[in-house]
């Protein structure tokens, strides 16, 4: 599960995710990361709602965290051959049971994280008919922009 803050302004506008009630903001939400095309929509009396579809990308993290963890485990075995006399392997040791901890990661699907990480909203009023305004975010496009306000 990955935590995600929702502002808006106005503030108290009602978040739902997936369709499901998610609370009126400021609120924090909670995304499962192994799932795709999760909906986040806000919206309040009177302003055009939003919806916002956070994008699942890999994270470097958790591979680093996998070879430390891997480490970690080699390093018992590491130690009781070097006791015994059997070698030096750890580098291998450590390397391969952080490949299967990444692999294990890869196949629950808990190898990604949900950009963007946190959601502030600002909602333009209704002029004429309400219309629903779609955000998809392209990370790899907006990797160096701190942020964006969106003005109908």
């Amino acid at each position: 599960m990955q935590r995600i803050p929702v502002t808006s302004v106005p503030p108290g506008a009602m978040v739902t995710v997936d369709g499901r009630p998610g609370g009126g903001t400021p609120v924090t939400i909670w995304l499962a990361r192994r799932d795709k095309g999760h909906v986040v929509r806000i919206e309040c009396p009177g302003y055009n709602p939003v919806e916002i579809r956070p994008e699942r990308v890999p994270s470097g993290r958790t591979y680093l965290g996998n070879l430390l963890l891997g480490a970690a485990v080699a390093l018992p075995l590491a130690m009781y051959q070097a006791l015994t006399d059997h070698g030096d392997h750890f580098m291998a040791m450590t390397v391969g049971f952080g490949g299967l901890f990444a692999l294990v990661d890869y196949g629950l699907k808990t190898d990604r994280v949900l950009r963007p990480k946190e959601l502030n909203v600002t909602l333009t009023r209704v002029s004429g008919e309400p219309r629903v305004e779609v955000l998809l975010i392209d990370v790899a496009a907006m990797r160096d922009i701190k942020w964006i306000r969106v003005r109908l």
